[in-house]
């Protein structure tokens, strides 16, 4: 959809960024790392446990501030990051004692819309969320799946137009993923969004993504390594089967073991 997206939506330059007063030294991630994310382009962040996905993420929601370089969004240099970016974590967080209307509405409660209109547009949004019917049900009694349904309608509803999902799938069965994988495309072309994604899961990151983005070990200096996923869309349960998505997931899991081993 949107690898050819006319401008840059969320962009590092020449980004630096320590963990800084941990024994026994400063720990670097970052080293003038330049990078950029498309408008309405769907990116995953693939690499190995401690390789700094988590930190890109609170970099680019504004939960931490590079020591050097500069981040924008839509061209724009952005110090005070905070809520311009949509973020979903892999625990949903879901409020227990609020049922999924009530959780829905909690976003725009904050930004100070009126209880009864953003109650209006959860409603609204029920059905093509697979929410229907489930709005006085709290989230003990929803299936993991649903759960997550219902964190990215919470996020969608936030109003940013840069989504970040850190492994929002990852402890869902393989059944339900695939189903998950599969309906947030849906919901990407249908919203949209500029979505970044983190994951650990080759398959995953191949069937949803229009480019993956490799990390190393840190510090990780320059630049990330990046490969165009060709897999046509849209994409399928049979795309999965496909010589192009074999290969490159051939690929990259030569590349990631080489990256585990370093």
């Amino acid at each position: 959809m949107s690898s050819k997206a006319a401008r840059d939506h969320l962009s590092f330059s020449n980004v630096s960024f320590s963990y800084k007063g941990r024994p026994p030294s400063s720990l670097s991630i970052f080293e003038n790392i330049t990078v950029s994310v498309k408008e309405k382009e769907f990116v995953s962040i693939l690499g190995p446990s401690g390789s700094g996905k988590s930190t890109f993420f609170r970099l680019a929601t504004g939960l931490e501030q590079p020591d050097t370089g500069s981040i924008s969004i839509s061209q724009k240099e952005e110090k005070n990051r905070l809520g311009k970016v949509g973020y979903m974590p892999q625990q949903d967080l879901l409020l227990p004692w609020r049922t999924v209307l009530e959780n829905g509405v909690l976003p725009m409660e904050l930004q100070g819309v009126s209880r009864k209109e953003a109650k209006k547009q959860v409603l609204s949004h029920m059905k093509e969320f697979g929410l229907e019917g489930k709005e006085n049900v709290y989230p003990q009694q929803l299936s993991g799946g649903m759960r997550q349904r219902v964190s990215f309608l919470r996020a969608i509803l936030g109003g940013a137009d840069i989504l970040l999902l850190d492994e929002p799938f990852s402890a869902l069965d393989s059944m339900t993923r695939f189903m998950m994988q599969e309906w947030l495309l849906l919901q990407w072309q249908k919203w949209e969004k500029t979505i970044i994604f983190i994951t650990h899961d080759v398959e995953e990151a191949i069937f949803l993504s229009d480019r993956i983005l490799m990390l190393t070990p840190p510090p990780i200096q320059t630049e990330f390594e990046t490969i165009d996923v060709t897999l046509p869309r849209p994409r399928t349960e049979e795309s999965r089967s496909s010589p192009v998505f074999m290969e490159l997931k051939q690929r990259l899991l030569q590349k990631m073991r080489a990256r585990i081993e370093l």
